[in-house]
């Protein structure tokens, strides 16, 4: 009997010693599923929130290009008006205008200069006796071919 005892004993503390490791499994479960949910709420929430500034960015650069067009709009309609309250700012972009333009026609310069070979100065121009290449006269070694230039006095 004795044996018996110690075997009812044995298997109750068995039995308790699952249910305990069960509860505790159970338990560790539900705080990593609570971790895993919390943590896929977080992920949902930085996505959510990154989109709404995306947005918001869009917005913005949607209202700065209109501000530009109306600005534009606004310039076109009034830059002969001298008497508008922002003639000031008509005025500036009037001149800004005109150094773009004389910009341009200094880079059309530069151009027909580089064109014509004289490369925008007066300097006499030679050819590379190895690969033809045009360039000034006091050039030592050739710009393409990297050749030296031996001027006809050194020869």
């Amino acid at each position: 009997m004795f044996f018996e005892d110690l075997g009812k004993k044995i298997t109750k503390v068995g039995e308790n010693a699952v249910n305990i490791t069960k509860n505790v499994a159970d338990s560790a479960v539900q705080k990593t599923k609570s971790v895993a949910d919390n943590a896929v709420q977080k992920t949902k929430n930085a996505a959510d929130s990154a989109r709404i500034h995306g947005q918001i960015s869009d917005e913005e650069k949607n209202i700065r290009r209109l501000y530009l067009s109306l600005g534009e709009q606004y310039y076109k309609a009034h830059k002969a008006d001298n008497e508008c309250e922002f003639s000031f700012i008509v005025s500036e972009i009037n001149e800004a205008e005109k150094r773009i333009s004389d910009y341009s026609e200094q880079l059309r310069g530069l151009k027909e200069s580089r064109s014509e070979g004289n490369f925008g100065t007066e300097t006499p121009l030679i050819r590379c006796p190895n690969c033809g290449k045009q360039m000034p006269a006091d050039t030592k070694f050739c710009g393409e071919c990297g050749s030296k230039i031996e001027k006809a006095e050194e020869k």
